[in-house]
């Protein structure tokens, strides 16, 4: 399933920014390397990507035993 209908932690998906709480979220570029890595507890985090190089990142969000992998494009 897709992110924004499955997760309802996700507020808002934006070109280099988003919100969530409650997860462990893990950034790729393309490439397969790491960009961003970073437990998220009981608060909301914004998770800003916007000084990373133009392209596409892989979000891999991991809750509560269960992944969920999306896309994210930054301009």
């Amino acid at each position: 399933p897709s992110l924004h209908d499955a997760l309802p932690i996700f507020l808002t998906l934006q070109d280099d920014a988003f919100f969530m709480h409650n997860a462990k979220v893990t950034i790729y570029d393309l490439l397969g390397k790491e960009v961003y890595n970073s437990y998220i507890l009981n608060q909301t985090s914004e998770i800003d990507i916007s000084h990373q190089r133009q392209g596409i990142y892989v979000v891999k969000v991991e809750l509560d035993n269960e992944v969920w992998i999306e896309k994210m494009v930054v301009r």
